[in-house]
């Protein structure tokens, strides 16, 4: 499947979650985290048009996320921080969910970690191709001049 392919999955599944409609959290964020991963990789690509496509699907992907949590909010009622403090309240789900909630939160995590280094990496590496003028220019001095 091709990255693009996931990222349009993924957007649906996402989608069907604001929507209401069941969806296995697990297999939520198993796609995610392998979503994360592929486009880490995309992202150390040498072809530039590569990386420019990774770049693009990860912000469609972040908007898709923003629209769907304002339509979530709006069907149930809540603010985003009720949202978000509704989901980090461990009494609103069993155990079970809860570790599982946890093991992914943590791996996703520390696959947003990874991607925001490499395009850290991305965007210093662009910087050092940047030409500069290596030639130092005299400063003027406060002094007055005779």
């Amino acid at each position: 499947m091709s990255l693009k392919e996931e990222c349009k999955q993924l957007s649906d599944l996402f989608h069907r979650a604001a929507e209401g409609q069941s969806i296995d959290l697990q297999q939520v964020f198993a796609q995610s985290l392998q979503f994360f991963e592929r486009l880490k990789v995309e992202l150390k690509e040498e072809d530039p048009q590569r990386r420019q496509e990774a770049m693009a699907m990860l912000m469609e992907i972040y908007q898709h996320m923003i629209k769907d949590t304002k339509l979530i909010c709006e069907t149930s009622g809540m603010t985003e921080e009720q949202l978000v403090s509704f989901a980090e309240n461990p009494t609103n789900f069993s155990p079970e969910q809860w570790a599982s909630i946890q093991e992914s939160r943590e791996k996703i995590s520390h696959a947003g970690q990874d991607l925001a280094k490499a395009l850290e990496q991305l965007s210093s590496s662009q910087g050092e191709k940047k030409p500069h003028d290596p030639t130092k220019k005299s400063k003027k001095s406060d002094w007055m001049r005779s």
